[in-house]
């Protein structure tokens, strides 16, 4: 791991790390502001409309503020937004270099492309992991110390943990891409496809164990209380597979 390269990545990814923070912060805080008006809107909807968006009411999510926190923010905007600052921080990193023709120079210094790969890997990975955290802890601050609500923060704290392994596997899938395929709006398009084809596994019940967003959203574990070990031993097998993957095509690779 190369400390000079590793600040100059995240240098380089500055205005990402911004722009992805301010986002998922603005958001994590527009949740629990808006607990009272989305739970005043849904108690004069008349009921057939209830029954029609009743998928979630079932969780009764407004007698229990973690339940609703969690099913506002890992099970929809953290996913959601997550996945695509997941891929829009993973298709420069290889590609980006090889399209502006800086990969070349780059090999040229005094440093290993296994130095290099690792690197950008992990300036990538904690680039992510600092814009959800950041945001995460800001709203449970927020909620703690000047709401009038109690949270289960240790909880969602840990679900958020899944979330973020499920971020890091379409990140590095993403990398992977991004080593193969030599511009990044076509490595970010091949991530979008295979994520498409993950969602598409959840409509069919012999494939719904396939579809990793099940696991990221942590529900399992936040409304039964079991963490699942198995899917996040496999969601950290998956980002050391796709990594090794990657730094083994990059290692090859001719430039």
């Amino acid at each position: 791991m190369n400390s000079i390269l590793l600040r100059k990545e995240l240098r380089e990814a500055r205005w990402k790390i911004v722009l992805g923070t301010a986002i998922l912060t603005a958001t994590a805080l527009f949740i629990p502001l808006a607990f009272n008006y989305i739970k005043d809107l849904i108690s004069v909807l008349p009921q057939e409309q209830l029954e029609k968006y009743g998928g979630i009411m079932t969780l009764n999510i407004f007698n229990d503020f973690s339940l609703y926190l969690w099913s506002q923010w890992n099970a929809k905007n953290l996913t959601q937004i997550g996945t695509i600052l997941a891929v829009l921080v993973g298709m420069n990193l290889i590609a980006g270099e090889i399209s502006g023709r800086t990969a070349g120079f780059l090999l040229t210094r005094p440093v290993s492309r296994r130095s290099v790969f690792l690197t950008k890997a992990l300036a990538g990975m904690l680039t992510i992991i600092f814009m959800v955290w950041f945001a995460t802890i800001i709203m449970v601050v927020v909620v703690n110390y000047f709401m009038p609500y109690t949270i289960d923060a240790g909880r969602l704290f840990l679900t958020t943990v899944l979330t973020t392994l499920g971020l890091l596997v379409l990140f590095s899938l993403t990398l992977l891409f991004s080593t193969l395929i030599d511009e990044p709006v076509k490595a970010g398009g091949a991530t979008l496809l295979i994520i498409l084809l993950i969602v598409l596994f959840g409509w069919f019940g012999p494939l719904r164990f396939l579809n990793l967003f099940n696991y990221m959203s942590g529900a399992r574990y936040f409304l039964g209380g079991i963490f699942p070990v198995v899917p996040a031993a496999v969601m950290c097998g998956s980002i050391l597979v796709l990594s090794i993957a990657g730094l083994s095509v990059f290692e090859k690779k001719e430039f």
